[in-house]
């Protein structure tokens, strides 16, 4: 009887995106998304990218909640940040108690999604290097800077070169 053959995933050295079975490589993870290397310089794992939630309420507490983005810095400390009825907070404390307004300006946050109702409005925030990216679905996605500052920095993105 043949010894049985043993299946190891990972440690990696980066990612490789392709369509091609036979060019994968032992020490590349094919076709990750939604994750990041701890140190693209050695071998180690792939751990997934923080991601938002529709938690906590908003400072006024009626009830509706949006996007709650945890944003890893390079340090390796969170800032975290909630979106709702077109501001933008930095929280912190136990349960996110302390809710800070750090609504840039020179961007649009759209208050509701067109409908007159609040509670439906959806924010995504994602992380770009040191960046946070915004969109609200309605009006131009943005990036925000400077966010240990009040307010942040935010300035549109340019898609097509053309300020558009």
């Amino acid at each position: 009887m043949a010894a049985p053959q043993v299946l190891t995933s990972g440690p990696w050295t980066g990612v490789i995106d392709t369509t091609d079975p036979l060019d994968d490589q032992p020490d590349k993870l094919v076709n990750a998304s939604n994750g990041y290397l701890v140190d693209p310089n050695v071998a180690n794992g792939f751990y997934q990218r923080t991601g938002f939630t529709q938690e906590p309420g908003p400072p006024s507490n009626d009830g509706a909640r949006t996007a709650l983005y945890s944003f890893a810095q390079a340090d390796g400390t969170h800032l975290y940040f909630m979106a709702v009825r077109g501001k933008l907070y930095r929280c912190s404390g136990l349960n996110f108690v302390t809710q800070t307004d750090v609504t840039p300006v020179g961007v649009t946050m759209a208050a509701d999604d067109g409908t007159g109702t609040n509670v439906t409005t959806r924010y995504y925030m994602t992380q770009l290097g040191g960046d946070l990216v915004f969109s609200d679905g309605v009006n131009r996605p943005w990036v925000g800077t400077n966010l240990s500052a009040t307010p942040i920095t935010g300035t549109y993105i340019d898609a097509d070169g053309a300020g558009g």
